[in-house]
């Protein structure tokens, strides 16, 4: 198995645990989450990952003169709706309001850019 394969299975496994955890934390906090299981997080990662790379893009582009008036709030609104989208779209994964998707979507964001960054220093390490 190749290095670069490795790590992107790494990377599956690692935003996985991210969103079990934020799923645990949104739980204890009483929001509208759940998911059903770890395999359930590792096809919700997986949906997610497709749909940042071909939808969101898409989306971005369309409505960036709208993003650069709100100062890229608008932004942050595709991420939670295309968050909401994939839990619509995975059996083990819900989000029942919008608090939970917002909430969902800024830990998301800080969590995975903390171990993306982590993997990225240990990859040139």
């Amino acid at each position: 198995m190749s290095d670069r394969v490795k790590e992107i299975l790494l990377r599956w496994v690692a935003h996985a645990l991210i969103l079990w955890a934020v799923v645990a934390a949104g739980k204890a906090l009483h929001m509208q989450i759940s998911l059903r299981g770890f395999w359930d997080a590792v096809l919700t990662v997986f949906v997610l990952a497709c749909a940042n790379t071909v939808v969101r893009p898409v989306m971005k582009t369309l409505l960036l003169p709208l993003n650069c008036l709100s100062l890229g709030l608008l932004g942050f609104a595709v991420n939670v709706l295309v968050l909401w989208v994939v839990s619509e779209l995975v059996p083990g994964f819900e989000i029942g309001s919008v608090g939970a998707a917002v909430f969902c979507a800024v830990m998301l964001s800080i969590l995975g850019g903390i171990v993306n960054r982590f993997l990225r220093l240990v990859r040139e390490d």
